[in-house]
């Protein structure tokens, strides 16, 4: 029944009105990380290149920068301090981005694996929320492993 509740959009107070008191964190909080990690931006053994800022509540938002994260957004696979050109070899760990036309078209790391053919991510936001800091993270391609 709750599986069902949650691929449908329903209004929060009607499942909280059918359950226990107890029960409803509980609910609320495996709703959110399921949607959290149902969201992919790139297919599975992709990796995504884009932008990542972490925001808090008591310092507003750091540095925007670059990244190539995992296919669901849940790991910073590299960072690089210039998020103006996705391009680059100096991406954290090892990780370089080659381009061809400002495009990226191959995606590597210090292990010699290499992803490539890459396409633009239709919707690659993944806004993620922990605690009192949020992630805003964009993924605007996504490349093939190779």
């Amino acid at each position: 029944m709750l599986s069902n509740l949650l691929k449908r959009p329903v209004k929060a107070s009607s499942i909280l009105a059918a359950m226990h008191p107890r029960s409803t964190l509980a609910i609320l909080f495996f709703g959110t990380l399921h949607a959290t990690q149902a969201y992919k931006p790139c297919r599975d053994y992709e990796v995504g290149v884009g932008t990542t800022e972490t925001c808090g509540i008591t310092d507003g938002c750091g540095a925007v920068l670059a990244v190539v994260t995992t296919s669901d957004c849940t790991n910073n696979l590299g960072l690089r301090g210039n998020s103006g050109d996705l391009c680059g070899t100096d991406y954290s760990r090892g990780w370089k981005v080659s381009c061809s036309g400002g495009n990226p078209s191959v995606v590597s790391n210090s292990n010699g694996q290499r992803w490539g053919n890459c396409y633009r991510a239709s919707n690659g936001y993944c806004g993620l929320t922990s605690g009192i800091n949020s992630i805003h993270k964009n993924v605007y391609w996504c490349c093939q492993e190779l």
